[in-house]
């Protein structure tokens, strides 16, 4: 079986409230947090400092594996992330932020498998919307992001694409 732990794929968290390190934006609902939060993109073209790449370690099949999360605060090892806004995190294969190119990204297969996560909600305050899903990244056109996402719901200046909702709570 596969599974992975502490925050695999991307995370994504609008509606914070007043604190949560300056970020406020109060959404209600996803075009607001679409239109609130940002990828990672780095300062250095695509690539990253150590602490930028955002390594963690993911058991495959009985083999740790790493991967990285671009942006991501990640402890404990590598084996937990710990969210902080504003921005939504891409599983990479490597640490870059080319999210033009589809080979970059970690696509689970699921088929026959058990996927798990773990995640801690114990901070996440009320109005807040926190979602873990899968899509299927990269589409041609950068969009306003200039990071090549899509989901299911196809905002203005982003791409469509099929999308498995793994979490979403309100």
């Amino acid at each position: 079986s596969a599974s992975a732990a502490g925050g695999v794929g991307l995370l994504r968290m609008s509606g914070l409230s007043e604190g949560m390190d300056g970020y406020a934006p109060q959404n209600k609902t996803m075009k607001d947090f679409i239109a609130h939060s940002k990828p990672f993109l780095g300062g250095r073209g695509f690539e990253l400092s150590a602490e930028e790449e955002g390594a963690l370690w993911i058991d495959v099949d009985g083999t740790p594996t790493k991967y990285y999360l671009p942006g991501a605060t990640v402890i404990d090892g590598g084996k937990t992330v710990e969210y902080k806004p504003p921005f939504r995190f891409y599983l990479m294969k490597k640490p870059t932020t080319d999210y033009s190119n589809a080979d970059n990204f970690h696509k689970l297969q699921l088929v026959g498998k058990t996927f798990a996560v773990d995640m801690t909600l114990k901070d996440v305050s009320c109005g807040c919307n926190l979602n873990f899903y899968l899509v299927d990244m990269p589409v041609a056109d950068a969009g306003k992001d200039h990071d090549h996402y899509c989901d299911a719901q196809c905002f203005d200046g982003m791409g469509c694409c099929a999308e498995f909702d793994m979490n979403e709570g309100n």
